[in-house]
């Protein structure tokens, strides 16, 4: 309590100190009598720059105050550069997507039944980027990987029925998040291992990233299975992004 009442600029909104006392009344403006008062609205979740993190991908819960002193709140939308989403309903919630690593910057506009709108101040939040983390199949907790041309499940074959490519070679398309790369970096950040039953490890080469079309946070990992692992059964694999290791996820070989 000491803290919050010794730094109440940052504290939440809504906290008011126990020896609060009521210093002056002002009475409300009046309206005029042919206009319409605009709405009020302000950010209550995150309230003040710099107050939430978090790790990536994770959704994060826009709520907004907003009231109108003449009128109803028909809707408020929450904007950051471009609107990301909007509701009717009190109280004023909005669950934004994963997100990946990074700073955002949100406000929210509030819409009252006669046309008038007013938007809050912006806040500023950082979701911090946490491991590599490979995607899994819920129902059988196996790697969540397809073959990159047939878009089929394991098990793989390292030499294919069919040849797509120039060395006859099986491409896989992993899933995973906090794999994004730096504007300075390149694939040579990544590294992808399978590890036998005996402990054997093998790299696999990567050959192409990207980010998943509607899902910024999930990343696509295309890697190229090596020789060494013809026939070799149940493997498991791992991504590592500048020196730090995912977990260690099963698929199969054949």
């Amino acid at each position: 309590m000491n803290y919050l009442e010794a730094n109440l600029d940052t504290a939440f909104p809504d906290w008011c100190p126990w020896t609060s006392r009521l210093v002056k009344e002002i009475p409300s403006s009046q309206k005029p009598a042919t206009e319409n008062l605009a709405p009020t609205v302000s950010l209550r979740f995150p309230y003040a720059d710099n107050t939430y993190t978090n790790t990536s991908p994770f959704g994060t819960t826009l709520i907004a105050n907003a009231d109108d002193p003449d009128g109803a709140i028909v809707k408020v939308r929450f904007n950051s550069g471009i609107v990301i989403g909007e509701t009717a309903t009190y109280a004023y919630r909005f669950m934004w997507e994963p997100l990946a690593a990074g700073t955002y910057t949100v406000s929210a506009t509030a819409f009252d039944n006669k046309g008038a709108s007013t938007t809050s101040r912006s806040v500023t939040f950082e979701i911090k980027a946490g491991p590599p983390q490979l995607l899994t199949d819920m129902d059988t907790s196996k790697l969540a990987v397809l073959e990159s041309v047939t878009l089929l499940k394991e098990p793989f074959a390292v030499v294919p029925e069919h040849f797509f490519s120039s060395d006859q070679r099986t491409r896989l398309v992993l899933f995973g998040v906090n794999l994004e790369l730096r504007p300075d970096e390149n694939l040579s950040a990544i590294t992808v291992q399978a590890e036998d039953s005996q402990q054997r490890k093998y790299l696999l080469p990567a050959e192409a990233i990207s980010s998943v079309p509607g899902f910024p946070w999930l990343s696509q990992l295309t890697v190229k299975l090596p020789d060494e692992l013809q026939g070799i059964g149940d493997v498991w694999l791992s991504v590592s992004l500048r020196g730090v290791q995912s977990d260690k996820v099963p698929t199969k070989i054949r």
